[in-house]
């Protein structure tokens, strides 16, 4: 009796079964793809980390480009403020001796 009701069962049970298999290989192809999917946005996501490190590297390295000039540019115009200044004393020094040149010439004539 109870060998007779599994009998019967044993097709549905196999019909399930292949059911379940079908609907097992269409779920592992979805998950197949939805792997693949994320390895492509990994991979992706990979390039753009990379190109933003070597972007901001660039970027570092043109701050510092920048500083190097703007600290250039201080000792310039420091250096430029020096020159003034003696060029300044130099011409005051030139007006005093050839006011003394004049006042010696007007001594001797």
């Amino acid at each position: 009796e109870e060998l007779e009701r599994l009998r019967e069962e044993a097709p549905v049970l196999a019909e399930k079964n292949a059911h379940l298999e079908v609907e097992n290989a269409r779920i592992q192809a979805q998950c197949d793809s939805a792997e693949k999917s994320a390895a492509e946005a990994n991979d992706r996501l990979l390039k753009k980390e990379q190109e933003h490190d070597y972007l901001y590297k660039e970027h570092q390295d043109l701050l510092t480009r920048v500083e190097i000039i703007q600290t250039q540019r201080l000792k310039d115009e420091d250096h430029h403020r020096q020159l003034a200044m003696e060029l300044e004393e130099i011409k005051s020094k030139n007006e005093r001796l050839e006011i003394e040149a004049i006042a010696d010439g007007n001594k001797i004539g």
